[in-house]
């Protein structure tokens, strides 16, 4: 049976959703070799910042609930972000995984429509 033109769009969309991808981690690899990011965000802000809060968690004047809430909200803002990097790079390695797949599918719906 014939591929009909919804699912070879459907295929060619997918293609370009993991070119994206791809093309978005292709982007974070560059800034993260950037040393301006390299200073101001992977050792300014991932390490510097987050021991510096760390340090303020045991301060005695910060210990007021707000004060704790407040420095471990930042904390967390720094993991969310991290993580969002790290998952930046994951979805990339599974998008280049799954376009191979993609591209023998729409080739093969393109020759079976020949």
């Amino acid at each position: 049976m014939n591929p009909t033109k919804e699912e070879i769009l459907h295929v060619e969309v997918s293609i370009q959703e993991l070119q994206a991808e791809i093309a978005n981690a292709e982007a974070l690899t560059r800034l993260e070799n950037n040393e301006d990011f390299k200073n101001l965000i992977s050792q300014g802000y991932f390490v510097n910042h987050a021991s510096y809060l760390a340090d303020h968690l045991g301060n005695s004047g910060m210990q007021a609930v707000e004060s704790q809430e407040a420095i471990m909200a930042q904390l967390k803002a720094i993991g969310i972000f991290k993580n969002y990097l790290r998952v930046t790079h994951l979805k990339a390695n599974m998008a280049k995984d799954a376009i191979a797949g993609e591209r023998e599918a729409l080739q093969a719906m393109e020759t079976s429509n020949e």
